[in-house]
C-alpha cells in the first residue's frame, strides 16, 4: 500500500509495469486529492478518477498519468491477490 502523490504540472510518461507485475494481481487506486485537470490513460483511453472512488488499473496494459491542474493529486494504491475463499 502507497500514496502517490502527482505534482500540479507533473507527468508519469507512459509504461507498463511489465514484469514488476502479475496477472492475478488486482491494483486499486483510490484518488484522495484530485482535480479536474488530473488524469489517467489508461490504453486505449484518457478517463479522470472521481476523488473517493476506488478504481481497478490492469497495469499490465500502457498507462501514465498528467496533472495540469493548479494542486496535487494524490491516490492510495494498494494490491490485491486472487486467492480462494477458504484460505481465508
Amino acid at each position: 500500500m502507497l500514496l502517490a502523490r502527482l505534482t500540479a504540472g507533473g507527468c508519469i510518461d507512459k509504461h507498463n509495469d511489465g514484469d514488476g507485475s502479475h496477472r492475478l494481481v488486482h491494483k486499486i487506486q483510490v484518488p484522495l486529492l484530485t482535480n479536474e485537470k488530473a488524469r489517467m490513460f489508461v490504453q486505449p483511453d484518457w478517463k479522470h478518477l472521481e476523488e473517493g472512488r476506488a478504481c481497478e488499473l490492469n497495469s499490465l496494459v500502457i498507462h501514465g498519468a498528467e496533472n495540469q491542474g493548479s494542486s496535487d493529486r494524490i491516490h492510495l494504491i494498494f494490491e490485491c491477490y486472487n486467492r480462494p475463499a477458504s484460505e481465508g
